[in-house]
């Protein structure tokens, strides 16, 4: 997923990248979670900007202890 946010080595596609999120948090991956949650705080890809869906994904992270997910709480925090 973050190859096709980023267009790492592929042609930046964030559907595409979006796509590989939800099947990572699927498979109960935190940074996958982090991620989605990006998308929806930002309204990148096919998600809808919605901060309740970003607060949640962070919070499932965050429950896996993944730093970025701190990150992205403080930053929902301040803003």
């Amino acid at each position: 997923g973050l190859h096709y946010q980023k267009g790492l080595g592929v042609k930046k596609d964030l559907k595409q990248a979006v796509y590989w999120y939800r099947h990572g948090v699927e498979a109960e991956d935190p940074e996958a979670s982090v991620q989605l949650g990006y998308c929806y705080l930002y309204g990148l890809g096919e998600c809808e900007r919605d901060y309740e869906q970003a607060y949640q994904l962070f919070q499932e992270a965050l429950d896996e202890e993944n730093v970025s997910a701190y990150s992205m709480i403080g930053l929902m925090y301040e803003k």
